[in-house]
């Protein structure tokens, strides 16, 4: 199966939004999709210091 452009996923985003949504919404609507999309980021290793 062929994944959706940008564009459609995008129209397909706007297309779920209700009809008083504002534009910071939208914003924050758009970073989710790329936050989950990213998935999760490695840490880098510390070593344990004593203390």
């Amino acid at each position: 199966m062929e994944s959706a452009s940008v564009k459609e996923e995008a129209k397909r985003l706007i297309d779920n939004l209700s009809e008083n949504t504002t534009w910071d919404d939208l914003m924050y609507e758009i970073y989710v999709r790329q936050t989950v999309e990213a998935g999760p980021r490695r840490q880098p290793c510390r070593p344990n210091l004593p203390g």
